[in-house]
């Protein structure tokens, strides 16, 4: 009985060991729903080891939990009315800043996060620890649309300037409307180590990004976003760049 116990603790642990490799997935669903379910098995499998409760209890605790969880997590979604922005990776959050440094993204949609920006210009966000508002991106490097954080003023202005043109906003249909990070200076963990503006904006013809990586493999690996961008620049008049060549 001993034996079969701890059997069945060892099971719930690979389970458990299962869950904490889901962790590292790109997408966000499986992120949410593999972090809580892990919190389940580990309040499991602590209660059974450390006191007196049979380990015989995780047979049915596991399946509750699980189940438990897929309810959880259908009830938000049943909330949010949609799993596209509540459950979406996010750079920072779930892909490190280092590992998309100097690439090139295609942006999708812009959310403003709450942020405004005043009959004087001023930019006014939601809160002072947000965001001033995310960018919605795919690249080839990742496996699904992604959320871009703006942690720069400028950079919101920037990318709103466009939005905000009637002009250029009816346009982006035909487009590529493509952003870089590539801050002037970073640290070892990809954030920037200067105050100045981290995003490089580019209108340009539609599937120029396809054209970055598929003519230039090299860019998986070694990103030059140079090579389409006309200038990279941190201080001075900075603006979103054009480039139909």
């Amino acid at each position: 009985m001993y034996i079969i116990e701890w059997t069945i603790w060892g099971i719930s642990f690979l389970i458990l060991l299962i869950q904490i490799k889901l962790l590292g997935s790109k997408d966000g669903t499986v992120q949410l729903l593999a972090k809580r379910f892990s919190y389940f098995i580990i309040f499991g499998l602590i209660i059974t080891a450390i006191l007196n409760v049979s380990k015989f209890h995780l047979i049915w605790w596991m399946p509750f939990t699980y189940f438990l969880n897929l309810k959880l997590f259908i009830n938000k979604v049943m909330r949010s009315n949609t799993t596209t922005v509540e459950f979406q990776s996010e750079i920072g959050r779930d892909i490190k800043w280092k590992n998309i440094y100097k690439h090139v993204f295609k942006i999708i949609s812009f959310d403003r996060n709450g942020t405004a920006i005043n009959s004087n210009g001023k930019v006014i966000k939601k809160g002072i620890l947000k965001p001033y508002g995310f960018l919605v991106v795919e690249c080839p490097i990742l496996n699904n649309q992604t959320r871009l954080p703006i942690i720069h003023r400028d950079d919101f202005l920037l990318v709103s300037s466009i939005y905000d043109d009637p002009v250029w906003s009816n346009r982006l249909i035909d487009l590529d409307f493509l952003v870089t990070y590539f801050p002037k200076s970073i640290l070892s963990n990809g954030h920037t180590s200067s105050g100045l503006h981290v995003l490089h904006y580019l209108l340009t013809n539609k599937n120029k990004l396809k054209f970055f990586y598929e003519n230039y493999p090299a860019n998986f690996s070694s990103p030059k976003p140079e090579l389409i961008f006309n200038e990279i620049k941190w201080e001075g008049e900075i603006g979103v760049q054009t480039n139909f060549e």
